[in-house]
């Protein structure tokens, strides 16, 4: 059986969310922070493929 590899994978600018650090981690603060949600698109042989983590 072939094995078929992507031929180019981007990283795209996905979404971001918002919350407080301390809904995030033991002891953290009340400060909001910005936490990416990474995003790529696979090129492939066979076609375009999405990944989105979100």
């Amino acid at each position: 059986m072939a094995h078929a590899t992507a031929k180019k994978l981007i990283a795209l600018e996905g979404a971001t969310f918002s919350m407080k650090e301390r809904h995030l981690m033991m002891s953290g603060s009340d400060e909001v922070i910005d936490i990416p949600v990474p995003t790529f698109l696979v090129e492939h042989a066979k076609g375009l493929v999405l990944f989105d983590t979100g």
